[in-house]
């Protein structure tokens, strides 16, 4: 970690030549917090664990639903067939198990929290900041970062070109128009010029 390239921010430069804020203010566990993060043995890390963790849990779901089928089964009609219904049922609750992981996995998003150290945009270190607060640092870098990261594709994802893409082109707009609020009251926040949406939204706060 370097010294900060701006004086007036409480920001700093990692080893990987990045600016980044730390939400909780630079100190002397900043580094070790970045390297946590950032460093991509602990990444590669973190990543095995939660594939772990993921399918550790599938194959309890599977488990789980496989035996309450069986234990369903052998409650209302017994053993008969020589066991084969048994079968069918333990079968049958493994599917569901199945069925029932697949859908946590396609629909249920788990919550994620944002990271304490957060790169630092060209557009916030462009800026004069009325603020030395890291944690209002922190914020703007995270609503610019946000509106930046939509501005890439918005263009496209608006653009209509048969009747069918009206409704996705809707929803893009939504989703952008909600960004560029939370940037937009960032910026006021900050007490900084914002710049122009990057579509033509229906109301500009």
């Amino acid at each position: 970690m370097t010294t900060a390239p701006r004086l007036d921010l409480p920001v700093f430069t990692a080893p990987d030549g990045l600016v980044y804020v730390d939400r909780n203010g630079v100190t002397d566990q900043t580094l070790p917090r970045w390297h946590r993060l950032n460093d991509p043995l602990a990444v590669r890390r973190r990543s095995r664990l939660r594939l772990i963790t993921h399918l550790g849990l599938g194959m309890a779901i599977v488990a789980t639903a496989g035996a309450l089928g069986f234990v369903v089964v052998r409650s209302l009609w017994g053993s008969v067939d020589g066991g084969a219904n048994l079968v069918v049922g333990l079968l049958g609750g493994c599917v569901v198990g199945l069925w029932g992981t697949l859908f946590r996995v396609l629909f249920v998003r788990p919550r994620t929290t944002p990271p304490p150290i957060v790169p630092v945009p060209a557009e916030v270190l462009l800026t004069h900041v009325a603020t030395s607060s890291s944690v209002d640092v922190w914020r703007w870098s995270m609503a610019v970062s946000a509106e930046e990261d939509e501005r890439r594709t918005i263009g496209y994802e608006t653009y209509v070109e048969r009747p069918s893409d009206v409704a996705s082109a809707r929803a893009a707009r939504d989703r952008y128009a909600a960004t560029y609020r939370a940037y937009a009251s960032a910026a006021a926040e900050m007490g900084v010029p914002r710049r122009d949406p990057a579509v033509t939204l229906d109301v500009v706060p």
